[in-house]
């Protein structure tokens, strides 16, 4: 009768075997995070990686007007006027921004997600503090309005005026895969 042999050296084998199994996987982690961190920084603003020594640049157009096809072109927003409004709560100046959105996407979008960022001199224009009840036509707050697909809405949004006057510069706000260096910022002076 024959009785099955144990290897004493069994337990040790096992152990190099999760040693090796650690020693290999590190590495793969470590070149999966560095991956990942690379192309971060190339979907950033001035994440230019790529062999040009020349450093990247936003670009800036003048314009009477703002337009920006987002969503892989399938989403249009366009500044239709941008006029001085009432002072608001604060006692703050505004400026009155008519946008038109024509959603084609096969998706509703919320309208605040599309909404550009204004500046002026470097400054991010916060939206007015306006009352809703009395300017229940103004966005100047975050809400959950939607336009839904093959839709087109027109809203009017109130920023804080900081320069009357003086032009504003319209920033896109933009979606994932979306990339700033696609998109130039637009300089339009107010009426």
């Amino acid at each position: 009768m024959s009785y099955p042999v144990t290897n004493p050296s069994a337990p040790r084998q096992g152990r190099k075997n999760s040693i090796l199994a650690v020693v290999l996987i590190i590495p793969l982690v470590l070149a999966l995070a560095v991956g990942i961190g690379v192309g971060v920084l190339m979907n950033r603003p001035g994440g230019n990686l790529g062999s040009s020594s020349e450093p990247w640049e936003e670009k800036t157009i003048q314009a009477d007007h703002y337009s920006a096809d987002v969503l892989d072109g399938k989403f249009h927003i366009e500044s239709t006027s941008l006029t001085r409004g009432p002072v608001d709560q604060d006692g703050a100046d505004t400026l009155l921004v008519t946008l038109t959105m024509t959603n084609n996407t096969d998706d509703p979008e919320f309208v605040m997600l599309h909404i550009p960022r204004l500046f002026q001199n470097g400054i991010d224009l916060d939206l007015a503090n306006l009352d809703p009840n009395e300017h229940p036509d103004i966005v100047s707050e975050m809400n959950d309005d939607m336009i839904r697909p093959g839709d087109t809405t027109t809203i009017v949004v109130g920023y804080k005026y900081l320069k009357v006057g003086e032009p504003v510069v319209f920033a896109t706000e933009l979606s994932e895969g979306e990339h700033y260096y696609d998109f130039p910022n637009i300089v339009v002076q107010p009426s």
